[in-house]
């Protein structure tokens, strides 16, 4: 999690979150369990190639 403070044009102090995750070497990544829980990603995972991202998605072939 990256956590930076922020400040707003009324010098109103925020704190910004941002989940991030760990590219290794071999091109695998860890996504966060409570995200995987909460589209109840398990085993597979669909993925995409888009223009300036990769989307991950629940494998709607997983169990047939």
């Amino acid at each position: 999690m990256l956590r930076r403070t922020v400040t707003d044009e009324h010098g109103e102090e925020s704190v910004n979150e941002r989940e991030c995750v760990v590219l290794d070497r071999s091109g695998r990544v860890q996504l966060p369990v409570k995200f995987l829980e909460a589209l109840g990603m398990e085993h597979r995972v669909a993925v995409d190639l888009a223009a300036d991202h990769i989307e991950v998605r629940p494998d709607d072939l997983a169990g047939h």
